[in-house]
Parts: C-alpha cells; sequence; structure tokens
C-alpha cells in the first residue's frame, strides 16, 4: 500500500500529492467509461507505523470516481493475460491536493491532468 500522508507528517496546502492507481478491464467489455478507486486511511491505534498490505486497521476513507470519456480511449494500452484473454492495463494517479477549506482530487493519466474526479466520504 502506498500512502500519501504519514501520522506525524505536516499537511502542507496546495501542495499536491499523488496516489498510483491499476486497472485491467476486459477488453471484450468494452472501452472503460469509468474507473472508481478507494483512498484509504489506517487508524494505528497502536502506534506500528503503516501497513504494506491492507489489515483491520485500514478502512476506506472515500471513494474516488474518474470520467476516462476525457482521454482519447487510443491511448489505452492492452495486455494479454495469463487466461489468454486481452485486457486494457490504465495505470494511472489520483493526485490529492489539501485546501483551508476543502480536498481536491484529480485524475493523471500518462503524465497528464485530466482535470477533477468527485469523491465520496464513506
Amino acid at each position: 500500500m502506498d500512502w500519501f500522508i504519514k501520522k506525524g507528517e505536516t499537511v502542507e496546502e496546495n501542495k499536491p500529492k499523488r496516489l498510483e492507481y491499476w486497472h485491467d478491464p476486459l477488453c471484450s467489455t468494452g472501452v472503460p467509461s469509468k474507473i472508481t478507486a478507494p483512498v484509504y486511511v489506517h487508524s494505528d491505534v497502536h502506534n506500528s507505523g503503516a501497513p504494506e498490505l491492507k489489515t483491520n486497521e485500514v478502512v476506506e476513507l472515500v471513494r474516488v470516481t474518474a470520467d476516462l470519456r476525457r482521454i482519447p480511449t487510443h491511448n489505452f494500452p492492452t495486455t494479454f493475460g495469463k487466461d489468454g484473454l486481452l485486457y486494457y492495463d490504465l495505470k494511472f494517479e489520483i493526485e490529492i491536493t489539501y485546501y483551508s477549506a476543502y480536498t481536491k482530487y484529480e485524475l493523471i493519466y500518462d503524465g497528464k491532468n485530466y482535470g477533477p474526479v468527485s469523491a465520496e466520504y464513506v
């Protein structure tokens, strides 16, 4: 797991941080029009530090949904899985920027910012 803020760190306003994600839908289901991804929080009640794998203390904080229709589909790479089926191989980032009154989430694909994504706190 990757963490963009660690316990004890100062949260800087207007300084974006990025989380990496990967999505691999089957090509046979069609070109994906959106991606939904979780952002997790770790309560760290035992001061054990941030885990590398998901544990019972890791819970979903927010679910972000990015509209992929803004990205030209010819940019979507494909790869064959071990099952012999063709998959999209979508590596993307969610850029998170904190401000005093809100948090901004944006989609980054192939190094380019494709604008805001919706965020649902759970």
